[in-house]
């Protein structure tokens, strides 16, 4: 019966440590979702900053443009009255010349026959000829106007064309950019997505994980229990703690030799440790053997004064000497190789009166 419910424990704790590995991937993808996605904000907030900069860009472009083409408008407007002025001052010279031959045609022959003045004729020829000489100049300075008017429109009017292919550009990069952003996007929805299932599952595997070690805690609760009623009425109870902690790889009782290739008695348990980890004293006594011990490997054993021994047997190292005093939870050793090809661990004995007995009996429960 105690053999089916080892095989149990054995097989529910089986059951606990792949729960555990599981979530222990899953915890990893999950972390490194997490770090996808955080580079993929620093990617966005990157496209983020570079679209407020185009967009800047496109507006302080459209703002030059927009002005320039103004600047065009009022130089067509310019050069459309400054060409209308000249028409109209090129048709005044024409008329005034034109109606000056039909109606205003006298000669000096004319005056001296007594049909006008000489000095009126001569007056009005200059005041004519100064007229006209000044209309001349106005209409050169109009033509050089217009000109001036025309190459600044041209140079504007180029300026604008530039600004609408940097334009264009702009919107092309801020097409390409937005692109990238719709792609990240769509790669931050899918990592989050994966993030939350993973979170989900972890959930899950985790409260997988904390029902069958409450189950796993019942059984041993009920192994323990069924274990000290097998402890003779004449031994004293009394409770070690733990000299190390670690996963108990054998029990108390017989176990397979590998050596051997026989069964043997296992007078205590074989508890797995790490290489150089600290044994401890499992209660205040003195130190009645600490030296190497045929078949135990390096052993330290303990009188704790009240008709009990412990025994701490395959130690690496030895930090303790007979006669020495210790108490409970001091280090007396470090973890050794096992003699029975177990890896580091520690052979714990507990003796009465020099009785090997289920040292499971007088340990704590670990949870």
């Amino acid at each position: 019966m105690m053999i089916l419910f080892l095989f149990f424990q054995i097989s529910i704790k089986a059951k606990v440590d792949s729960l555990e590995r599981e979530l222990k991937r899953i915890r990893e993808e999950r972390k490194i979702f997490e770090k996808k996605e955080v580079q993929i904000l620093s990617s966005l907030e990157t496209i983020k900053r570079e679209l407020e900069v185009l967009n800047e860009m496109e507006k302080s472009l459209l703002k030059e443009r927009n002005k320039l083409e103004k600047e065009v408008m009022n130089l067509e407007d310019l050069i459309f009255e400054n060409e209308r002025e000249l028409k109209r001052t090129k048709n005044v010279i024409k008329n005034f010349l034109i109606s000056l031959y039909k109606y205003g045609k006298v000669s000096p022959l004319n005056i001296l026959k007594g049909q006008g003045s000489f000095l009126n004729f001569y007056t009005g020829l200059l005041a004519i000829k100064k007229g006209i000489s000044f209309k001349k100049k106005i209409l050169e300075k109009g033509v050089l106007l217009v000109k001036n008017l025309k190459e600044r429109k041209k140079v504007y009017e180029r300026k604008v064309k530039d600004l609408r292919e940097i334009e264009e550009i702009t919107r092309e990069k801020k097409g390409e950019i937005i692109g990238i952003k719709k792609q990240r996007e769509r790669i931050l929805y899918d990592i989050r997505k994966k993030k939350k299932e993973r979170k989900k599952l972890e959930k899950e595997l985790l409260a997988q994980v904390k029902k069958f070690e409450e189950l796993l805690r019942r059984i041993e609760r009920e192994r323990m229990a069924k274990l000290k009623k097998k402890l003779p009425k004449n031994i004293p109870k009394k409770v070690f703690s733990w000299p190390l902690r670690g996963k108990i790889i054998s029990y108390f009782g017989n176990i397979w030799h590998p050596e051997y290739k026989t069964k043997i008695k296992n007078n205590g348990v074989d508890i797995k440790g790490e290489p150089g980890e600290k044994v401890r004293a499992a209660d205040g006594g003195i130190v009645v053997y600490a030296n190497l011990f045929m078949g135990y490997g390096q052993t330290v054993i303990i009188d704790h004064g009240d008709g009990f021994y412990t025994v701490y047997a395959g130690l690496g190292r030895i930090y303790v000497f007979p006669g020495q005093a210790v108490v409970r939870g001091e280090p007396i050793g470090e973890v050794g190789i096992s003699l029975f090809g177990k890896g580091y661990t520690l052979h714990f004995e507990v003796r009465y009166s020099g009785r090997a007995l289920d040292p499971l009996l007088f340990l704590p429960f670990e949870s």
